[in-house]
This record gives C-alpha cells, structure tokens and sequence, in this order.
C-alpha cells in the first residue's frame, strides 16, 4: 500500500509544480514513506509487531 501514496505524493507534488513553496511538505512525505516502506516498521514496533510475538501461530499477522 504504501507505494501507491508514494506514487500518489509525488503526483501531486509534480502537479503543483517542483519548484513551488508548497511542494516541500511533499518532500519530506516522500522521505517518511520510503523510509517506512524499507524498514517496514509494523513488522518490529507497534501494535502488529507485539502482536505477532505474543501469538506467533496466527500465520496472517
């Protein structure tokens, strides 16, 4: 899921114009998704991480 919104973003970033004030927000948002899609964080921290050390049998966590 998360690289549709990076696609998403950086559509709208491009369609406010690169250059524009405004498209730094996106930039940074860019920044945060990739990182999160590379380190997958809900496999290791929050909510879905625990869960998956407490009952490691449920095969869809």
């Amino acid at each position: 899921m998360i690289p549709f919104q990076i696609f998403a973003n950086l559509n709208y970033m491009l369609a406010k114009t690169y250059g524009s004030g405004n498209a730094n927000l996106d930039r940074v948002t860019i920044i945060i998704l990739v990182t999160m899609f590379l380190i997958s964080p809900g496999r290791y921290y929050g909510l879905d991480g625990f869960l998956r050390r407490r009952f490691p049998h449920l095969a869809w966590l």
